[in-house]
């Protein structure tokens, strides 16, 4: 007896089997550390692989003499959020410009890496921005912190959904030390608002901090999450494994793992 076709009705879930939600093809990743410790280098070496280049570098830590001696990688230095001239754009309308240059799927991005160096540099810039039409523009109230947070995870939200697109997109913090009241161990945290880390830490995929031994010059990334650091790296169940801490690593290693284990060539 033959099966009649039946056609789905709107708004009838239609589930899908595990396997086939293996994520965006982009990575979406933080790296964090103290100045000079290599991490806006570490991200341009996206640079490096065919599914990292383009890269753009957003400077707006105007850090980009780490990088000056490469000539394939585009940088754009904003210093405005919202407030945009005609020779320099401001980082909202560049986030636009990224989005709209970026086609489906079944096209190539312009930019197949977007870096933003550095998350903390980005949240002064919202802050300042909001501050602006505040009557007490010297004393930032809870509010307007809260408004700042919103409109930076938001930028990072919006990022990482370009990852569909096959953009990776790599953010740059700073690290600071905190002292743990109860044991007194030193922990290493970002740079930023208690609120913002929490939102970072739970919107990005894979957390990262990058230290160097002043000795060797030796660099190390840390994926690993610990009492003192904190990090991530979402690895896959079965097949190859990245390891948690890389010695002098570089991106094109970290974007080639994370595709084969989301199933792409």
């Amino acid at each position: 007896m033959a099966t009649a076709n039946v056609t789905p009705k709107a708004g009838v879930p239609r589930p899908k089997k595990a396997s086939q939600l293996k994520g965006a093809l982009g990575i979406n990743m933080l790296i964090f550390g103290y100045g000079g410790s290599g991490k806006t280098t570490l991200a341009c070496t996206a640079q490096d692989t065919e599914h990292g280049r383009d890269v753009l570098l957003l400077d707006v830590d105007r850090g980009v003499e780490s990088v000056s001696d490469r000539d394939d990688v585009d940088v754009l230095q904003p210093s405005q959020w919202k407030t945009s001239t005609p020779d320099e754009p401001s980082l909202y309308s560049i986030l636009q410009w990224i989005k709209q240059q970026t086609p489906g799927p079944e096209g190539s991005a312009r930019y197949k890496t977007v870096v933003f160096d550095s998350l903390t540099s980005i949240y002064d810039l919202i802050l300042k921005d909001i501050l602006r039409a505040s009557p007490t523009p010297d004393m930032p109230s809870q509010p307007e912190y809260g408004k700042a947070n919103m409109a930076l995870q938001q930028l990072i939200a919006d990022m990482r959904a370009l990852g569909d697109l096959g953009v990776n997109t790599i953010f740059i913090a700073h690290a600071k030390e905190e002292t743990d009241q109860g044991s007194n161990m030193v922990l290493i945290r970002l740079a930023l608002t208690p609120g913002v880390t929490s939102n970072v830490m739970r919107t990005v995929d894979h957390v990262g901090y990058l230290q160097v031994d002043t000795g060797s010059g030796n660099r190390k990334l840390i994926l690993k999450n610990s009492p003192r650091i904190i990090a991530k790296f979402r690895q896959p169940r079965s097949g190859p494994q990245l390891p948690l801490e890389l010695l002098n690593p570089n991106m094109a290693t970290i974007i080639e793992h994370v595709r084969k284990a989301k199933g792409q060539n």
